[in-house]
């Protein structure tokens, strides 16, 4: 699906008109222009909302800022970038980063190198991401961790709903709402996955305020969670209604786990066919720790090290270039419009940008548009290459460019880091590595590899 996608664009120069009027749908404008793009996403912002389309289509996040327009939007985003930017959120994410790779990823990875073991990398990270992003948004720990145990609950029910949601993507709205109606396939997975999630948050959500109402409420160090922050309110959160509290805590876990995860386990799959980069990683890593103090110190680098690490960011911008984890993103037009390639909009069409074609347009990246290149985004004077969001729209563009940015490149560098630094990575079955016929780009047949750590 994506291939074909940038395929098309490759050879429309960027901009394809597609019909789907015949079969009871709507006509879909796909674009990989990035004047398109910054018309449609910055320039003229005000007549490209999500749309009516796009909440029913993407109904599994209710109402939460996924799903969200105009003043609406406006006030939850303020209250995320309030959030992610607060010193204390820092401080607390820091401590809950740390304690998820050093005390508890770090052992079961040491575990599996030493009995040899090969693991499922892409299902692993997941875990530890999820672990992360729901002691961020709730507080509180999830129940699972380490090799044994079943499939998790959340990620299974997400899986599920993205799956639905591309097909609501690719046939009539009149089929799948058909589907929904008597309860069948993609849309029955859906239903079950929403209710699976609705019973995770309301029990978390629950013990939040039992502590409550005991005067057990801990301090910011340990617990500067967004549910803390919208049961009890404060400088950033107001007390809200409750579906609007449980629907902005699934979509906080979902945009932290669902990206992070999948761009990590991509970067490793590249990582591993890419020997020259995986040595210009580790002399990265070993100029800001030396192998002599490999045994002394923490497997754990601090954000400060982090700071430090420019190569290893720019291979995984590479990353995020070839392979962003959102690929598409929906706009409708509340107006008519003409964009700066020439097509014109009429009223309430569908306008579809492809970041997954956009990084592998020739005109955009020039002949080498495919090759696996970390060097582009290194400047002359060895600082990282910022490029214009219209052009690299991994994280989005304009008004509603991801506010979790920084913290999501933290954390892919801090996972990837620890890693490299401390084990050999040999990936067991080199399979074509395909992204699944999904919004979200994850591996199709997930990533087989064996560890060796590199110290004793």
């Amino acid at each position: 699906m994506h291939d074909s996608q940038a395929e098309m664009l490759e050879q429309n120069n960027g901009t394809i008109l597609v019909k789907r009027s015949w079969f009871g749908g709507k006509d879909i404008l796909l674009t990989s222009d990035p004047a398109n793009v910054r018309h449609i996403m910055s320039t003229n912002f005000s007549n490209y909302p999500k749309g009516p389309e796009w909440k029913k289509q993407f109904d599994f996040f209710g109402d939460s800022v996924f799903t969200f327009d105009f003043e609406e939007w406006k006030h939850h985003r303020k209250v995320t970038r309030s959030y992610l930017s607060h010193r204390s959120f820092q401080q607390f994410a820091g401590k809950i980063v740390r304690d998820c790779i050093e005390i508890e990823l770090s052992s079961v990875l040491d575990h599996v190198s030493n009995q040899q073991i090969v693991v499922e990398l892409e299902g692993l990270l997941r875990r530890y991401i999820y672990y992360f992003a729901c002691c961020i948004s709730t507080g509180y720990k999830p129940k699972f961790i380490g090799l044994a145990f079943s499939e998790d609950k959340f990620l299974k029910a997400t899986d599920d709903a993205c799956d639905a949601i591309t097909v609501r993507y690719l046939v009539p709205e009149s089929i799948w709402k058909l589907q929904r109606w008597f309860g069948l396939g993609k849309e029955k997975r859906l239903r079950e996955a929403r209710k699976t999630i609705d019973k995770i948050i309301d029990d978390y959500m629950s013990m939040k305020q039992e502590e409550m109402s005991k005067g057990e409420i801990r301090n910011d160090e340990e617990d500067f969670s967004a549910l803390k922050g919208y049961t009890t309110g404060n400088e950033i959160f107001e007390q809200a209604d409750h579906k609007v509290v449980k629907d902005s805590i699934m979509s906080l876990i979902f945009a932290i786990e669902d990206t992070t995860s999948s761009s990590l386990s991509r970067f490793f799959w590249i990582f591993a066919k890419n020997p020259k980069v995986e040595t210009k990683i580790r002399q990265e890593l070993e100029k800001i720790r030396p192998v002599t103090e490999a045994q002394k110190s923490s497997s754990f680098f601090s954000e400060e090290e982090v700071s430090k690490m420019v190569y290893l960011q720019a291979a995984l911008l590479e990353t995020l270039r070839l392979f962003p984890p959102a690929s598409m993103m929906s706009k409708t037009a509340v107006e008519p419009d003409t964009l700066p390639s020439g097509h014109h909009i009429s009223q309430n069409t569908m306008v579809v940008i492809s970041a997954y074609a956009m990084g592998r347009m020739r005109t955009i990246w020039g002949q080498d548009c495919l090759e696996f290149k970390p060097e582009r985004w290194i400047m002359e004077d060895g600082r990282i290459r910022h490029e214009q969001p219209h052009k690299f729209s991994a994280f989005g563009s304009g008004p509603r460019i991801c506010p979790g940015k920084d913290v999501g490149l933290t954390l892919l560098k801090t996972f990837a880091a620890t890693i490299i630094y401390n084990y050999h990575v040999q990936v067991v079955e080199d399979r074509v590595g395909a992204p699944k016929n999904n919004f979200m780009l994850h591996l199709d047949h997930g990533l087989m590899v064996r560890l060796n750590k590199r110290w004793t």
